[in-house]
């Protein structure tokens, strides 16, 4: 008998026929059953399972989860699922990036000189932060002696192994062999750049030139623009003048006890007050036209008295005083709730009121005017909500985009509703092609003066299909009533039938023979007969068989024929089975010499025709009670 061996995991590896071994299959040689001089694979499998098969090349046909230890480095790997041997703990020391790294994995590139470690994702270099083939880079912390021989710790900036410049937290000065190294006789607090070093920029401050605070310096130059860093002060009322032609004067002038902070312009001087955006496009803040005597703001051509030419925002009030205001923008907005029409400080009434409201010209004037008689407004336009919206009266919405509020509830002269696709009437909902109710309660149909419902003749679809236990009055569907009678005419059949003397066991074939002549004619398989026995069905026959001590003492069994019967009225025959019995005992039987034999046996079928059905192995007898 071959061995089945599996994996911990349930899969079958390999099946191993008997007195068969195998090595190829996995890194041990597995024993199948009978081999002779098994002794020595089996000590030589425990002898490489103690070793971890200790070798320098990796065992052949090794399985996931399998140890190796590889005895050239010394250390143990394991078999991944990634079909690869990975060592087991500590880094990985390899000159290239190792295949298969997993979070946590660390590994020294024995080139750079450098450790690295697996986050999962990506690989980052723990140190140190240069290539050592590069030559240090960046800022180290070593220890440097100063010129009394004591340690100091600093930070060395480093370049390709070059020292850039040490950063320090105290002052010292370096001893001899330090100073040839770096070029620095002593350091201070903060970064000190070796000779030749440089920062490379430009530097926004400084504390001082030259010893000089630069807070207290400007260049004196008549070519080049000056920037202060304090105060310009000029304490005098002359104050300061611009232009070759005294163009601009900033002064303070004294009338009397007042004095008034004052801008001049000379002599037909155009005033200018201009800025420049982000994009470098100019604008003219405030401009006076000295031809015109207008002023502009944001507008460098006023045409009138003041000319703005964005937008105005008034904080306070505005009043305007003429006798009209002229509008000529494309809209107007008013953030006050109300606007008020026919205001009079003197007296307002729904007489001077009538006929007032909003005209808004164009071909025709469009108007929204109030009705004195009505007592209403006027439209003399049609009046058109957006979607979403509705009419209310008293707060309760009327009418909306698509339907009638729920307040109203009467339509009195209504006699057409064209078009209407869904309709709720009580707790009945009809719609386009369903009638159906909003609670759980029956649907009646046939109430009042009616007691029948006329289907026109049409199919009743996608009815209930019922079930045994249901009411008598429940309507039966095609399905059901086709099932039932599938049921009744292709179901299962139960026989019983005298063998006596047709059989010596239950298995003789001359009982098949017998039972199957007999199911033909009281069950013919196959339409257009009158039982249409179908494919599949299935007859359970109990066989009995008497029998004395004397086997032939009872013979003559139960004979079938066909018998020809002529129905009433007509001249075509129908067969029917005829049945004759002529049990005869050639012997008396003696008392308690008859026995009884039962079994029952099972027939099906199949292609038309009956046959016996095999129930368990080659035979088709299910049950028996005694020995034939």
């Amino acid at each position: 008998m071959s061995y089945t061996l599996k994996l911990t995991n349930g899969t079958t590896l390999l099946t191993l026929a008997d007195q068969q071994t195998d090595n190829v299959s996995t890194s041990l040689t597995l024993i199948g059953k009978n081999v002779n001089a098994y002794g020595a694979d089996l000590n030589d499998n425990f002898i490489r399972l103690l070793e971890n098969f200790a070798n320098t090349a990796q065992p052949t046909s090794p399985l996931v989860g399998q140890l190796w230890f590889n005895t050239l480095e010394q250390r143990v790997y394991f078999y991944n699922n990634s079909l690869q041997f990975k060592p087991v703990g500590g880094p990985i020391v390899a000159a290239t990036q190792p295949n298969d790294l997993v979070a946590g994995d660390l590994w020294i590139d024995s080139n750079a000189r450098q450790l690295n470690f697996y986050d999962g994702a990506n690989l980052v270099t723990a140190g140190p932060g240069y290539n050592y083939k590069l030559g240090k880079s960046g800022v180290l912390v070593e220890t440097v002696v100063d010129s009394s021989n004591v340690n100091q710790t600093v930070g060395i900036l480093y370049s390709n192994s070059s020292t850039l410049g040490i950063i320090s937290n105290s002052a010292f000065n370096l001893r001899s062999d330090y100073v040839a190294s770096t070029g620095l006789t002593s350091v201070g607090v903060g970064i000190n750049l070796v000779p030749g070093v440089q920062f490379i920029g430009t530097a926004t401050s400084a504390l001082s030139v030259n010893g000089i605070n630069g807070d207290n310096l400007i260049i004196s130059t008549t070519t080049a623009s000056q920037t202060l860093n304090s105060a310009l002060g000029i304490f005098n009322d002359d104050g300061l003048t611009i232009g070759l032609g005294e163009d601009l004067q900033f002064y303070v002038n004294t009338a009397g006890n007042n004095r008034i902070a004052t801008i001049a312009l000379g002599a037909a001087q155009d005033f200018d007050f201009i800025t420049e955006t982000a994009s470098s496009a100019t604008i003219h803040c405030l401009y006076f036209s000295s031809s015109t005597g207008c002023l502009g703001i944001f507008n460098n051509n006023p045409s009138v008295g003041v000319d703005i030419a964005s937008d105005l925002q008034v904080r306070g009030n505005l009043t305007v005083i003429g006798t009209s205001t002229y509008l000529t923008t494309v809209n107007l907005r008013v953030d006050n709730k109300t606007i008020d029409l026919a205001y009079s400080t003197v007296t307002t009434s729904d007489i001077v009121a009538a006929g007032g409201g909003i005209v808004l010209h164009g071909n025709t004037n469009k108007t929204f005017t109030w009705n004195l008689g009505y007592g209403s407004w006027d439209s003399s336009e049609n009046i058109n909500l957006v979607s979403g919206k509705s009419y209310l009266i008293n707060g309760v919405p009327v009418i909306s985009g698509n339907s009638l509020g729920s307040a109203i509830t009467s339509a009195p002269g209504l006699t057409n509703l064209s078009g209407l696709l869904t309709a709720t009437i009580g707790q009945v909902v009809i719609t386009t092609s369903t009638i159906g109710l909003k609670t759980t309660g029956p649907l009646i149909i046939g109430t009042g003066q009616s007691t029948a419902v006329d289907f026109n003749g049409k199919k009743l679809q996608n009815a209930y299909t019922p079930s045994v236990s249901d009411a008598s009055n429940v309507v039966a569907t095609k399905g059901y009533v086709d099932s039932a009678v599938s049921v009744a005419r292709g179901g299962q059949f139960a026989i019983n039938v005298d063998v006596t003397g047709h059989a010596a066991n239950p298995e003789d074939p001359a009982i098949d023979t017998f039972v199957i002549n007999l199911l033909g004619y009281m069950l013919p398989p196959g339409d257009p007969s009158p039982y249409g026995i179908s494919d599949n069905s299935r007859a359970r026959v109990l066989i009995t068989r008497y029998q004395s001590s004397a086997t032939t003492a009872i013979s003559s069994p139960i004979g079938f024929n066909s018998v020809n019967v002529y129905q009433a009225g007509t001249t075509n025959p129908v067969s029917v089975v005829g049945y004759q019995s002529n049990y005869v005992a050639s012997v008396p039987i003696a008392a308690g010499t008859l026995s009884v034999n039962r079994a029952i046996k099972q027939y099906i079928v199949s292609g038309g025709v009956w046959i016996k059905y095999i129930y368990t192995g080659t035979s088709n007898t299910v049950y028996t009670d005694g020995t034939w």
